[in-house]
C-alpha cells in the first residue's frame, strides 16, 4: 500500500502535465477566452488591420505599451511555472515521498497556470476597452475568418494524408480507365 500512494500521486500529476494544455484551452473556454480569442503578435501594426479598425497612431502606441507589459508579465509566469515544476520534480526525487508536499507543489503550479491565464485575460479587457464594441467586434471577426480558413486547409489536407501508405512500398494508384469496367 505504501507504494501504491506514491505511484497514484505521480501519475495524477503527470497526467495534469500532460494535460496541461487542454486544461488551460478548458480553463480558457470557462472562463469565456473562447468568446473573445484574438489574433497574436502586433496585428495592430499590419496595415490592413489598422485600415480595417480605423487606428490613429496613439492607439498603436497604446497597443504597442500594453503589448510589452503584458508580455513582460508573461515571460515571468512562464518562468515561475517552470520553475515551480521543476521543484515538483525533485519532490518527486526524493528516496523518502511526502504526498502532502506533493500536492502543495501541484496547487502552486495550478495557481501560476492562473496568473498566466488571467494575465492573458487582462490584456484581452485592455483591448477591448480601448477598441470600443464596434472595432473589437470587427477584429474578432476577423481573427474567426482566418481561423475558420486555417481550419479548412488542414481538413482539406487530411484526406490525402490519410491515403498515403504509412510505411513499405508506395502503392501505386489506378487511373480511371484501368477502374472502368471492359465492354
Amino acid at each position: 500500500m505504501r507504494k501504491v500512494v506514491p505511484l497514484i500521486c505521480f501519475l495524477v500529476i503527470s497526467a495534469s502535465w500532460i494535460m496541461g494544455d487542454v486544461s488551460h484551452a478548458q480553463m480558457r473556454s470557462d472562463s469565456g477566452m473562447s468568446d473573445i480569442m484574438m489574433p497574436s503578435g502586433k496585428w495592430w501594426r499590419m496595415p490592413n488591420m489598422v485600415k480595417k479598425l480605423h487606428l490613429k497612431p496613439n492607439e498603436q502606441q497604446q497597443l504597442d505599451r500594453l503589448f510589452v507589459e503584458n508580455r513582460r508579465k508573461l515571460i515571468g509566469f512562464k518562468g515561475n511555472l517552470e520553475k515551480e515544476k521543476f521543484e515538483l520534480e525533485v519532490i518527486f526525487d526524493k528516496k523518502t515521498f511526502d504526498e502532502s508536499a506533493c500536492m502543495r507543489q501541484f496547487k502552486r503550479i495550478e495557481a501560476v497556470r492562473t496568473n498566466l491565464a488571467t494575465e492573458r485575460f487582462r490584456f484581452a479587457l485592455e483591448v477591448r476597452k480601448l477598441l470600443g464594441h464596434d472595432r473589437f467586434q470587427t477584429l474578432k471577426e476577423n481573427y474567426d475568418r482566418r481561423m475558420n480558413r486555417a481550419r479548412g486547409k488542414e481538413r482539406r489536407r487530411l484526406p490525402k494524408e490519410r491515403s498515403l501508405p504509412k510505411e513499405g512500398p508506395q502503392r501505386k494508384r489506378k487511373s480511371l480507365k484501368e477502374m472502368a469496367p471492359d465492354n
